[in-house]
């Protein structure tokens, strides 16, 4: 871009970063409009379609991919781009409809005809369409028979077909010489481990899961990743420790409420460690007809959290921040979070509660509580050894919470940070503020506790908040939790930790304030 788009460019980029992303969003369709008159400008087209995924505008974003293979004409290299593009901000449906162009363009080009049926296939698999994943999965294998990613998918399907046994078959001899360090090598290993968990290997699948993290590429700077980590926690602590003891119930007392009906409507958030269940009531909640759900966005961080303490005063403690904001400054940040949220849901809630579903929100509760008093707390929990086990056997991609995970002691660390900071807020917030719910007790009476969170948000249960696998079966998922809320609600990962607990027992005292702190067996530590 150059000359006025460039300027706009950077302004739209200045707003959003100043906490104007409303405004920024206007900008961006704006500049986005004149680059697809101008027809020139490829790359333009492209940047500002993936800012504005960045602001949730998915509508605007789509029809700049569409104007940019209008323009660029149907390049089979560009469909895979914009393939990957969508995939990354979770638009799996989109994303197959242009890897299905980009096979059809690009028979010629077997490596453009190969990246196109490995993103379909992936495409695929994530929605729902297993049989059509295998197919193309099967076509790459013909061709390309060491190709690494196409065994992964080969193996995930295999065991989710329940045929755990016939997938390590796949993976066993692919991975015998380990592959080249790279993500999809690093992905492959870490499927190898839930291939030998289902098979009860336990002490092979933890051996896999430390030997993925190896395959991470050379090139990945984690000394930039733990920089990002140690900053991000250093702040979350700055704000947990500066709250005194009357901070949050004066932020939520009653009075706070807004409950004025033209503030918008209802607002919930659900949180909780990650990995503790979130998705799986979430489904449910999602399913009932006054409740509309938005899945795990950086909406709330990247566009409140972040610029209300980049730009606001300096020489202040985190609370002080908050305590002091001004009535017009939180009006601000409630229209800039309620703007988006439309964007996100593609719709007008209407007179339905939005449900805020965020793990992320755990740590963040303080500023969440000051600028939404009259918003219900959902808060997941989960044994803390649990959390620890599915987190550690997680490919996750290599940012800083894949550094926060790095090793079992790194993972046992953080799992009672996040833990920990909840066990401080839950005795500061008013009783009327938040609900908790243990993941044991949902799956053993899905139907008591969800009816109890129903009830907390002011609903009565319905057909469909009792078969949340059906609800989401309907819908892109776009937590890592997908494939398993597909299922029927099961017990079958409550105490999983005890198939690994040869290797969690020197982490036992890094674990145990949360372990007693939230009141998951202190007499089965040791």
């Amino acid at each position: 871009m150059t000359g006025t788009e460039s300027t706009q460019w950077e302004k739209a980029l200045a707003l959003q970063d100043h906490g104007q992303a409303l405004a920024a969003v206007k900008e961006l369709r704006e500049l986005g409009r004149r680059l697809v008159r101008q027809r020139q400008d490829l790359a333009g087209i492209l940047e500002t379609a993936r800012q504005l995924f960045g602001l949730y505008d998915h509508g605007t974003a789509l029809n700049l991919l569409d104007a940019s293979v209008r323009l660029a004409g149907k390049q089979p290299a560009l469909l895979v781009r914009l393939t990957m593009l969508l995939m990354t901000e979770g638009r799996y449906a989109e994303a197959a409809r242009f890897a299905r162009e980009a096979l059809v363009q690009g028979k010629s080009e077997s490596i453009v005809d190969v990246d196109a049926r490995l993103l379909l296939a992936e495409c695929q698999e994530r929605t729902g369409h297993s049989d059509e994943a295998a197919s193309l999965t099967e076509e790459i294998l013909k061709t390309h028979s060491a190709s690494i990613p196409a065994h992964r998918l080969k193996a995930v399907l295999l065991r989710r077909q329940g045929k755990p046994q016939a997938a390590l078959e796949v993976l066993r001899d692919l991975l015998k010489k380990g592959g080249p360090p790279h993500w999809e090598t690093c992905r492959a290993w870490f499927e190898l481990g839930q291939v030998q968990d289902q098979l009860g290997d336990y002490a092979a699948a933890w051996q896999s899961w430390i030997t993925a993290r190896q395959f991470h590429e050379a090139s990945i700077d984690w000394n930039v990743r733990r920089s990002q980590a140690k900053h991000v926690w250093n702040h979350v602590r700055s704000l947990h420790r500066s709250l005194d003891g009357d901070h949050l119930a004066r932020w939520c007392s009653r009075d706070q409420e807004d409950g004025n009906p033209a503030s918008g409507p209802r607002l919930a958030v659900l949180t909780g460690h990650p990995r503790s269940g979130t998705t799986l009531l979430e489904q449910a909640l999602d399913a009932h007809s006054g409740i509309v759900s938005m899945e795990e966005t950086t909406l709330f961080t990247s566009n409140v959290y972040r610029p209300l303490f980049q730009h606001g005063p300096q020489g202040t403690t985190p609370a002080q921040r908050l305590d002091a904001m001004p009535e017009r400054e939180r009006q601000h940040w409630r229209r800039q979070y309620r703007g988006l949220s439309r964007l996100v849901l593609g719709q007008e809630s209407g007179s339905r509660l939005v449900l805020d579903k965020n793990p992320d929100l755990l740590q963040l509760l303080p500023a969440w509580v000051r600028i939404f008093p009259e918003a219900r707390v959902i808060v997941m929990l989960r044994d803390p050894r649990d959390l620890l086990v599915s987190m550690f056997s997680q490919a996750l991609p290599p940012n800083h919470t894949a550094w926060s995970y790095r090793t079992p002691e790194a993972a046992a660390e953080m799992v009672s940070l996040r833990l920990g900071l909840w066990h401080h807020l839950r005795r500061s917030l008013p009783a009327h503020a938040f609900h908790e719910v243990r993941y044991e007790r949902l799956v053993a009476d899905f139907a008591g506790e969800t009816g109890k969170v129903l009830g907390c948000l002011g609903f009565t249960p319905e057909p469909a908040t009792l078969r949340p696998e059906v609800h989401s079966r309907q819908k892109t998922v776009r937590s890592p939790t997908y494939a398993a809320v597909q299922s029927p609600v099961h017990s079958r990962a409550v105490a999983r930790w005890r198939n690994y607990s040869r290797w969690l027992a020197p982490l036992m005292k890094t674990l145990r304030p949360a372990i007693r702190g939230l009141g998951y067996g202190e007499a089965e530590m040791e």
